[in-house]
């Protein structure tokens, strides 16, 4: 028999006309509100009003039991809310005199009628019940002292109240319908078990990234860069898993294309700060992409002049004094030739600054010369106050640069330099690397690394350079690479090939007089599955669904601790 429909009068319940759905809808929502304000509401809200009422009778304030509205008041306007809907269907039935019959206490709430409508508010009761743990103690785990057991207790009892508010009310559901408060202690445990099954197969992998990891897998899917599920979540059972897949037969093909594509993208992201659309950092590209940032740099030159009369010389001036008065005058005197071989190159412009008549300028050739000849010694010097004082300098000329040049052509020059600056980069990390990353014409992760930093190390470690992030999701990608992990290898051996099974089956039917051809089919059986479970993992739905996260995680050591201080009083009553 449905909840929904009447139960016999010997039950004990009231006959409630069938066909009256709305009617019946109201008084089972009604009654799961009068559940939860019953457990929760009336005391959470109502008892520090009862609070404020006992004590000022404690200090001889003459003032009635309740004057203010306290738990009672609280959970009769409660309950007078929750249940107008369906007294309101109740006293206009007038067909139905039976079904508007409630408890003397006829301004505020009714008690159950239906089987349907007891279970409705032993679920509220429950979810209240739940709640009623969660949420203070979610205020007590805020005040209590860190890292003391009063705020694990106080947050491990906090967690999830909503996974607590449903598993209170399935027991308590559980128990007004069976009237056995053990089979609604089990529902009640039961459930997080059910929610954690669930939640797995959903999100079979539960990511294991710390809050940087997680930044660097953003930066690579802004760079367009695919992830292996192993490396988008840091799980080390897939890593072992993509090892086995790389090595074995026919499951290494879909593995290392998987592979092959992610080296393209990182290639083509990171060429791509130099403005080069290519795959792969190959010599023929490389020599390609110097050729074509050459002609750049000889048609910017012979459209620019840099102007230093007026303010743009002063300024100029100005900034290769303090060059060397800042940096310069302070080197040791084993860099400070380098630094004033620039000055004397320099020497002839100043002073014609300032001169009437003069008219000093720069041609574009003598800018880029300079400028390319800074670059270098600036990326090569061990020394910093070398590097400084260099930097100084090409800022000079670069500020010379802009102050003489607008729009369009200003623009042009700003990018020629960055990309300019991203190709040497890049240049010097592809002629270092593993010997196989040379031969696949790939940026070497590592030597990457190293470049970037090479080029500006003070500034590496706080995230500055264009291809500073683009270094770091290659650092992360070459480290998820999994180590010898035997065990583990092991493991995804047996499960790619059906653990044995198919061996066993094999020759169990060649013994047994099955005949050769059965044997030869589960042979081949055998040596599709790795196949196909390798291409199922690298098909885009496969990397989706083993990377995605959806469902969040399950608190079980929460869950089980406040079901069980819910459910411990309930059962000593018995």
């Amino acid at each position: 028999m449905s909840d929904w429909e009447d139960v016999p009068a010997s039950d004990g319940w009231e006959e409630v006309p069938a066909d009256d759905t709305t009617r019946k809808v109201a008084r089972i929502v009604g009654q799961g509100a009068q559940g939860v304000n019953d457990s929760l509401v009336a005391d959470l809200f109502g008892a520090p009003v009862d609070l404020v009422s006992k004590g000022l009778r404690k200090i001889g304030v003459p003032i009635q039991a309740d004057p203010i509205g306290g738990s009672e008041s609280i959970k009769k306007g409660i309950d007078y809310v929750a249940t107008l809907p369906g007294r309101i269907h109740e006293f206009t039935d007038i067909l139905s005199p039976k079904a508007g019959t409630l408890t003397d206490n006829r301004t505020s709430r009714f008690e159950p009628a239906t089987r349907g409508e007891k279970i409705a508010r032993g679920v509220g009761e429950g979810a209240g019940t739940a709640l009623s743990v969660a949420l203070p103690a979610a205020g007590v785990a805020r005040l209590a002292a860190p890292g003391g057991l009063l705020q694990g207790v106080s947050q491990t009892l906090a967690a999830q109240p909503v996974g607590q508010a449903i598993a209170g009310g399935v027991g308590g559901g559980v128990t007004e319908a069976t009237s056995n408060p053990y089979l609604g202690a089990a529902a009640s445990i039961a459930t997080p078990i059910a929610a954690s099954i669930a939640r797995r197969v959903i999100s079979p992998v539960q990511a294991r990234l710390l809050p940087q990891e997680q930044n660097i897998v953003a930066a690579a899917d802004r760079e367009g860069i695919p992830l292996t599920p192993a490396q988008r979540t840091g799980s080390p059972n897939l890593q072992a898993a993509e090892e086995v897949m790389a090595r074995m037969p026919l499951a290494n093909g879909p593995m290392r294309d998987t592979f092959t594509q992610q080296r393209q993208a990182f290639n083509r992201a990171t060429l791509d700060r130099a403005g080069v659309t290519a795959n792969d950092a190959s010599p023929d590209t490389m020599a390609h992409a110097f050729d074509n940032i050459g002609q750049r740099f000889e048609d910017l030159v012979s459209r620019t002049t840099v102007d230093l009369n007026g303010r743009a010389g002063i300024q100029f001036a100005r900034d290769i004094g303090h060059a060397a008065n800042e940096y310069g005058r302070r080197l040791p005197t084993d860099v400070a030739p380098v630094f004033n071989s620039y000055m004397r190159d320099v020497a002839p412009i100043i002073q014609q600054i300032g001169q009437p008549g003069a008219n000093p300028a720069l041609t574009g050739e003598f800018y880029q010369n300079i400028r390319s000849g800074l670059a270098r010694r600036i990326r090569e010097a061990q020394n910093g106050d070398l590097r400084r004082a260099l930097g100084g300098v090409a800022e000079a000329f670069d500020n010379a640069m802009e102050n003489s040049t607008s729009g369009a052509l200003r623009q042009e020059w700003r990018e020629a330099r960055r990309q300019y600056q991203a190709l040497k980069t890049i240049d010097t990390a592809v002629s270092g690397g593993t010997q196989a990353a040379r031969a696949a014409g790939d940026v070497p992760f590592s030597s990457l690394r190293t470049a970037v930093r090479q080029g500006d190390k003070e500034g590496y470690g706080r995230g500055r350079g264009q291809l500073n992030e683009l270094s770091r999701v290659g650092d992360y990608i070459a480290g998820k690479v999994p180590n010898s992990g035997t065990p583990e290898r092991g493991m995804w051996q047996k499960l790619l090939t059906g653990g044995g099974l198919f061996s066993a089956m094999a020759g169990g039917t060649a013994a047994t007089g099955g005949g050769l051809l059965p044997a030869i089919g589960v042979g081949a059986a055998a040596a599709a599955t790795p196949y196909a479970l390798s291409r199922f993992y690298n098909s885009a739905a496969g990397r989706a669904y083993l990377a995605n996260q959806l469902a969040g995680r399950t608190n079980m050591r929460a869950q089980y601790g406040s079901q069980a201080l819910q459910s411990i009083p309930g059962l000593l009553d018995q």
